[in-house]
Order: structure tokens, then sequence, then C-alpha cells
């Protein structure tokens, strides 16, 4: 297998993510900017990016290029539960051709590894409190969709419920609600708001509602990883078994289903 790994101009810590990646691998493999990708990479079994394009993000454009030619598109993004930050030993979620929801089915699920993750999986709560979660509208999760039209539509049809904007962004949406959440952590708006239903558009935040106990996880895009996931228990095991820190990727395992 001879893979192509992309670097993107001005993306520090994706980049030191990416070589990470290249250092590891023990296949035969090259290593570029994302600019340089044309029809003469198309030789490689597999290219390796950063997540999706971006439509906010004109370096990212090849990206788009590549998911649509390459015959093994490997992307990788942050973790979905457990040690998500920028250090050496964060968990990342490593999908095949089409990020979260919308990639293969490649990853073996394995309890095994949601207890590796050092994940505290709370009680499920009898809290009967509704929050609304929003991303940032840049975010290539959301770029398909008017997500501030999303969330106001969410809003009118839950009067009562809680807003939670990202806090990357939340203060600079035009967003009119009496009753927006200041918590700092996801884990100290449930506790505080009382919130038994929670209502997002992503994975991360439905993910990690789910570890703290909230028994009603609505994902309403079909890229969620908790979209239409009625099993927490299935849920939590299926999203830590597609992630792994950069020097455990199964690169074997990635091959079987790229062929």
């Amino acid at each position: 297998m001879k893979i192509a790994f992309y670097l993107c101009e001005n993306r520090d810590h994706p980049n030191n993510v990416i070589k990470s990646a290249f250092d590891y691998c023990p296949f035969e493999k090259d290593l570029y900017w994302l600019n340089d990708f044309n029809e003469s990479h198309l030789k490689y079994d597999a290219h390796v990016t950063w997540g999706m394009w971006k439509r906010a993000n004109p370096a990212t454009n090849r990206i788009a290029n590549i998911a649509e030619l390459s015959p093994c598109h490997i992307l990788i993004e942050m973790g979905y539960i457990g040690k998500r930050d920028k250090t050496p030993d964060a968990y990342y979620s490593i999908n095949i051709d089409g990020l979260n929801n919308w990639g293969k089915e490649w990853q073996t699920n394995n309890i095994a590894k949601l207890i590796d993750c050092g994940v505290n999986i709370e009680p499920l709560n009898n809290y009967d409190g509704t929050m609304i979660v929003g991303q940032v509208t840049r975010d290539s999760t959301v770029q398909h969709y008017d997500h501030v039209s999303w969330l106001n539509e969410k809003l009118k049809q839950n009067k009562n419920a809680w807003l939670r904007l990202h806090p990357l962004q939340g203060s600079i949406l035009p967003i009119e609600h009496d009753k927006k959440c200041t918590c700092k952590s996801l884990k100290s708006a449930i506790e505080n708001h009382k919130i038994g239903t929670l209502i997002t558009f992503n994975s991360t935040s439905g993910i990690e509602a789910m570890a703290l106990g909230v028994p009603n996880v609505i994902a309403e895009d079909s890229g969620s990883m908790v979209y239409d996931q009625k099993n927490r228990d299935s849920a939590l095991i299926r999203a830590a078994s597609r992630q792994f820190k950069l020097d455990s990727i199964p690169w074997q395992q990635i091959k079987k289903a790229a062929n």
C-alpha cells in the first residue's frame, strides 16, 4: 500500500498531527502540501488529510478534490471522547471516505476501547430540562446547512429550552433567546439546568452528553455519530472504537478496509 499525506498551509496543530501519523505509518508513503495534489497523485492507494474541506477556508479546497477522486480518503480529526487536547497522547478519530457517520464502517467496535479512553460514564439522569447546542457555523459538519436557521427553528419548536451556543462563536451569532446558557462546560450546563434532553447537530456534544448521563440525545443530522443511535452503550463503544492515539492507528486494518 502506498499512501500520500497532506499538510495544509497555516494550520500548525493539524500539520503536527499529520506529520506524526506519517512517521508512524509503516507503509510506503510521501508527504506533500495540500496544494500540490493533482491527477498524478492518483497513483497512491490512499490519501490522508486533516478533516474535510471547509467552505470558510479556501486553503482546504483541494480536500474536496481528494474526496472525489481518491480510492481511499483517510480523514483525521479530533476524537469524540476522552482526551481531546493538542498533546501527543490525545485521541483522534480516523475516518474513511467521509467524516463521522458519513464515513465507512471500517472499525471493529470493542468495549475495551471505551475503557481505554478512561471516561467516567455517568448514570442516566431523570432531569426534564431541554437544551439546544450550537456549532461553529464555519465548521465542515454544518456547512451543508444554514445552522443559524436550524437553531432558530429548534428554539421555535422548544420555547422553554436552554440554548448553549458554541464557545468559539456564540456571542456573534444573530440569535435572540431569553434562556442562554453561559456555563463553561457541557457537564456544568447539564447539571445546572437539569438537562434530560439534548438536541444537537454534531457528533462531539452528542457523544459527550450520552457519557454525562443525558437519557435523550437527539442528533438531527445524518452525519452525526449519534444520529439514530438508540442504545447509549453501543453508541459510545462505536465512537471510542473509531479513535486512536497517533502511535496506535491500525494501519493494517485500514489497508483491509481500503481494498
